[in-house]
């Protein structure tokens, strides 16, 4: 939505008003021109992402192993914990940090999440979960900082593989 109100700011955008409809309901524009301004968005941020460093920014990287949490991922790049590039949006301007497939590699051999250990053992989650408890295996969290349902991969592999021996 922000971007089609940047665009009738910016004149790009023609809208007219519906008679007898008050508020956001009556504001009309040409279907041609929204198709037209939803393409120019779509190359403009095709452009955006070939231009930045990495393969994915760190919230989507995030949120692919599970970290829904807003800010967790984030956390664990600002505090050391794994690698990513920051880099400028050239778009937003807004700092922002981006992964490549050593960072995500890093990341994996170091660090595993619920997701990506039952993607890895079949488990579901919650059996991971609960045989992680059960073994002791805490999350991921140095000097108190919670980082959200990170685990040491060695800790839990180990734990997980002890339990399959029994």
């Amino acid at each position: 939505m922000s971007d089609q109100f940047d665009a009738i700011r910016d004149g790009r955008l023609r809208v007219g008003r519906r008679t007898g409809i008050v508020g956001f309901h009556g504001i009309v524009a040409p279907k041609s021109d929204i198709e037209a301004l939803i393409r120019f968005l779509q190359k403009a941020a095709s452009s955006v992402e070939n231009a930045l460093p990495g393969i994915m920014s760190a919230a989507e990287f995030g949120r692919s192993v599970g970290l829904r949490d807003n800010g967790c991922f984030i956390a664990l790049v600002e505090a050391g914990h794994t690698s990513a590039v920051q880099c400028s949006n050239p778009r937003t301007g807004r700092a922002q940090y981006r992964l490549g497939d050593g960072d995500i590699s890093s990341f994996h051999q170091r660090f595993v999440t619920l997701p990506t250990l039952s993607e890895e053992t079949g488990y579901h989650r919650n059996t991971l979960k609960k045989l992680l408890e059960a073994s002791q295996v805490a999350r991921f969290t140095p000097d108190g900082q919670d980082y959200g349902p990170i685990y040491l991969r060695e800790e839990a592999t180990r734990a997980l593989g002890q339990r399959g021996k029994r």
